[in-house]
């Protein structure tokens, strides 16, 4: 109690340092925590599984010749023909490819009406093989049958079958999403009834708040440029690529274009995410060894400026260990009060975030781990200056200047 209340007395001698180790402490906490859950918040977007096979898919557009009356026919044909591949486990057409960043979005509801609104969600043409296409997992209800399937209209009043993901169902139903099931869903004013619900179905934009909430509507796009999703075999994409592009390239004045891995779409979706990750590691590693540096700089300036006091202390029958004590108890007072007040800048400052940009709150667990996290770096970027204070001789307080 005595060694704290001469701390507390040399503190209030050296204002001016004390004052910036604290503000330096505190600030540095408050960038920490915010920078640490933003990168956390990013990574865990560009690791949330897609809940498809995507290491096995690829898609592409193509053009599709013919009379328009023969469009779909075409499709199906060429679509089939690249199903009997032995390297393709499935494939069909849609409207839209996940992480493609070009798709559709709807609004979509439980009561009729533009003003019954519950939000907006993403929204796919699906055929009878877009399940296996994809990989998508039902937790609940079936997959559409071939006669569900119809032609897309979105003028038609009679409403489709649809699979919803989970997430939309738990928007619907907050208290039990499986209440979803069989249930009557607005979509864009069309009343679609739901027929399964999907554990995920990725989006196209990764960035978009509602990414999570899609819709899957059993009905096919009468397209002259359709979008076709191919599923090949564990470990042969790369030639069933081969294989396809071959396979339609035989007709005439075919072409192909965006042939691309799901992979591909994936990784240059997130390339906005990804740099954001890379720089806030760059930014968190830089903090925390420049203010290692400054703590250990002044703490060290601190000892410097008093080894005749030390010396003296020694001399007086302070043993090493008692020295070494003292200045770590120091330290350890200065690193808390900068953590205390750091805490409360960083509380201020996310309620700042939160009202201005619509971030999250970052929970208590980070500002408590990032606290303990600066208490740790300050003792341990000052044991080198106090492990030197507790060697100081007595006998330099006999010594002049």
């Amino acid at each position: 109690m005595k060694s704290f209340s001469l701390i507390i007395k040399s503190l209030f001698k050296r204002k001016t340092t004390t004052l910036l180790l604290i503000l330096q402490i505190a600030i540095t906490l408050t960038i920490l925590v915010n920078a640490t859950f933003i990168l956390i918040q990013k990574q865990g977007k560009i690791d949330k599984p897609s809940g498809v096979d995507t290491h096995n898919i690829f898609s592409f557009t193509t053009n599709i010749q013919g009379p328009d009356n023969e469009v779909l026919n075409r499709i199906e044909q060429n679509v089939q023909a690249i199903r009997d591949l032995d390297t393709v486990y499935n494939a069909s057409q849609f409207n839209a490819v996940p992480y493609s960043e070009i798709g559709a979005h709807v609004s979509y509801g439980l009561v009729k009406g533009s003003d019954n609104s519950m939000g907006s969600a993403g929204y796919y043409l699906s055929s009878y093989h877009g399940a296996d296409t994809l990989g998508i997992t039902l937790i609940a209800g079936e997959w559409f049958k071939p006669t569900d399937i119809t032609i897309y209209d979105n003028t038609d009043p009679t409403g489709v079958k649809v699979v919803i993901s989970k997430a939309l169902a738990t928007a619907l139903f907050p208290d039990d999403w499986r209440q979803a099931l069989g249930k009557t869903l607005y979509v864009d004013g069309s009343p679609d009834t739901i027929v399964g619900i999907a554990d995920i179905i990725p989006g196209t934009w990764p960035s978009w708040r509602n990414f999570d909430k899609h819709i899957m509507a059993a009905s096919t796009l009468k397209s002259t440029e359709p979008n076709i999703i191919v599923r090949a075999h564990d470990g042969v994409r790369d030639k069933a690529m081969e294989e396809v592009s071959k396979l339609l390239l035989q007709t005439p004045n075919r072409w192909i274009d965006k042939f691309k891995t799901l992979q591909a779409h994936r990784t240059k979706s997130h390339t906005n995410d990804t740099a954001i990750v890379h720089i806030l590691y760059c930014v968190i590693s830089l903090l925390i060894i420049v203010t290692a540096l400054g703590i250990f700089a002044q703490v060290r300036f601190g000892i410097v400026t008093r080894h005749k006091q030390i010396g003296t202390q020694r001399a007086l029958g302070a043993s090493k260990s008692h020295i070494l004590q003292y200045y770590m108890l120091e330290t350890s007072t200065l690193a808390t009060l900068g953590a205390i007040f750091g805490v409360l800048l960083t509380i201020v400052t996310n309620t700042y975030l939160i009202e201005e940009f619509k971030l999250i709150v970052v929970p208590m667990s980070y500002i408590a781990f990032g606290a303990c996290t600066m208490i740790l770096l300050s003792q341990i970027a000052t044991l080198h200056p106090i492990l030197q204070a507790s060697r100081v001789s007595p006998a330099i307080v006999t010594r002049g200047g």
